[in-house]
Formats: C-alpha cells, sequence, structure tokens
C-alpha cells in the first residue's frame, strides 16, 4: 500500500512510487507480521481494554490503546516511542 498526496491519506491506485513524483509527501506501509512477537499484555502486566456499551442515544466506548494481539518490538530504528497504556473514551450517537 503506498498513499501519495499533500493534505490526506487518500488511497492512489496506479502502477507504485513512480505515480507519487509531484507530491511532497510520500511513504510507505509494510505490513510484514514476522516481526511481530511481543506479548505487549504480558511484558507491562496489563490486559486491553476494549468495551462498547449503549444507553439511549449515547454509544461509549473505552479503551486502553493496548493491543491484544502480538506487536512489534518498541521502540526502534524506525519508531523511537514506546508502548504503553493510554486511557481514552469515545461518547458518540447511534443516531447519525
Amino acid at each position: 500500500m503506498y498513499s501519495c498526496s499533500s493534505s490526506n491519506d487518500e488511497n492512489i491506485e496506479g502502477n507504485g512510487m513512480s505515480d507519487c513524483l509531484e507530491v511532497a509527501l510520500v511513504f510507505t506501509i509494510h505490513l510484514d507480521a514476522s516481526h511481530c512477537d511481543v506479548n505487549i499484555e504480558n511484558l507491562l502486566d496489563v490486559s486491553s481494554v476494549n468495551n462498547e456499551s449503549v444507553s439511549g442515544n449515547t454509544r461509549t466506548i473505552i479503551v486502553n490503546g493496548i493491543a491484544n494481539h502480538e506487536v512489534g518490538m518498541f521502540p526502534n530504528s524506525g519508531n523511537p516511542n514506546t508502548i504503553g497504556v493510554v486511557s481514552e473514551t469515545y461518547t458518540i450517537t447511534i443516531i447519525p
């Protein structure tokens, strides 16, 4: 997958990176799960949280940012960030 856009992440269909020569921002995503061998729940001694409830016309989603599947090692040469708990609560209407 690749994206070439100066303003958003819309996917561009084409023959490859050469289609992005006129665009200022180009990035690639390598989806290779063979390096995903870290059980982050065990490493951090915390469980993944992903709860969803509906009350009246409101849907509430509570997450903690911890994957419930194996991940790659962080930090690494391509990403200096560490994985940690980030508690988030989202409240949205169920009526579009």
